[in-house]
């Protein structure tokens, strides 16, 4: 392997642990994102299910 080939597989190797870094940082965001939307989500329906009980307690 020549020196040219060496670098170039030295820049494929840098170029996917950044990509990978990169999908990790956005894998990390997107469940973050999936906490924060499970949270509303369980808000709401508490919020829905307090406003049905209020209904029937009519």
């Amino acid at each position: 392997m020549d020196t040219l080939e060496r670098a170039r597989d030295s820049f494929y190797a840098i170029a996917m642990i950044s990509m990978h870094q990169k999908l990790y940082q956005y894998a990390r965001e997107n469940a973050e994102m999936h906490q924060k939307l499970e949270q509303y989500a369980r808000a709401s329906l508490e919020m829905h299910q307090k406003t049905i009980d209020a209904i029937h307690r009519q």
